[in-house]
């Protein structure tokens, strides 16, 4: 089988854990069946999904485009949560969680916690704001979410005491080791529903705390594109365009908009307000029912 995920211009940690996960969890599996494609890690349930090619699903979630139309090319065992399901039709008995709890049965070493606090931004930040140098400023360790390794990433993760967050999969690894974490907002390209669909499956509510949204790395783009881009956004904030549809360009932040933004993430660090983590017995639920699942997945295909 071919695994089927989201590939960009720049690596994504969330997405690249197929890579790590798949082939070390289930080996057999992949070998079988050259002209399918299975589906686990990311919101790439869309109606772009390659229609004519069989399709195994486990544990991916909708969200990003419109939603597929099911037929016989599908063979869904599972998905990443209730929004998911609810949009596809599907009984709400097929929402399971993110395939990424599944982490714990590759790394089972025990860790010493290296980093008292931990700032993960979503991969489409870290390229609008120098994260990185803020983080120095305030004794918190940076962690990368474009970066190869990501067997590092997630070694980084386990010896955190506490990781604030705007990438997902930085709060699933997170959770999945049993790391608290807070999620926080910085920019409109954060997709609420993904989030809220994750949480959801493991009895968490999804309550973000807030950053400002700031950029200081001057991005390589032409005059044309920009002005493009600015002409777009009247049109978004009258919702006559999607905010999601594209992303907008920022602004240069100012000085004091960046100490702003550096002061309420020295806060959040501070008093640790919003930490979460799910339960033990939900989440060892949640894995047994994956268990199940890849039974029933090696039956039919290995």
């Amino acid at each position: 089988m071919k695994l089927h995920y989201y590939t960009g211009k720049q690596p994504n940690f969330g997405d690249e854990l197929n890579l790590l996960l798949w082939p070390r969890l289930i080996p057999d599996v992949l070998a079988q069946a050259p002209d399918m494609l299975f589906l686990g890690i990311g919101t790439i349930l869309s109606h772009d999904t390659p229609a004519k090619l069989g399709k195994i699903v486990l544990g991916s979630g909708a969200g990003y485009r419109r939603p597929p139309t099911l037929d016989s090319t599908w063979d869904i065992l599972g998905v990443r949560g209730p929004l998911t399901a609810r949009t596809l039709g599907l009984p709400q008995r097929m929402a399971i969680t993110d395939p990424a709890v599944l982490l714990n049965q590759l790394y089972t070493a025990p860790v010493t916690i290296r980093h008292r606090i931990a700032f993960m931004p979503h991969h489409d930040s870290q390229r609008l704001a120098d994260w990185r140098c803020i983080c120095q400023q305030l004794g918190i360790h940076y962690i990368d979410p474009c970066s190869l390794a990501t067997a590092d990433i997630i070694d980084d993760i386990r010896r955190s005491g506490l990781l604030i967050t705007e990438a997902m999969h930085g709060a699933i690894v997170a959770d999945a080791f049993r790391v608290p974490w807070i999620p926080i907002v910085c920019y409109s390209h954060i997709l609420r529903f993904k989030w809220e669909d994750w949480c959801l499956s493991l009895g968490m509510q999804y309550q973000p705390e807030r950053l400002p949204a700031i950029s200081n790395i001057p991005l390589n783009v032409s005059p044309l594109k920009r002005l493009r881009h600015w002409l777009k956004y009247p049109a978004v904030k009258l919702k006559l365009l999607p905010e999601r549809w594209s992303k907008l360009l920022p602004r240069p932040s100012s000085p004091e908009e960046l100490e702003r933004a550096t002061q309420q993430l020295a806060l959040i660090a501070e008093t640790q307000r919003g930490v979460r983590l799910s339960s033990d017995p939900v989440l060892q639920q949640a894995r047994e029912r994956f268990q199940d699942a890849i039974q029933l997945l090696r039956r039919y295909y290995a």
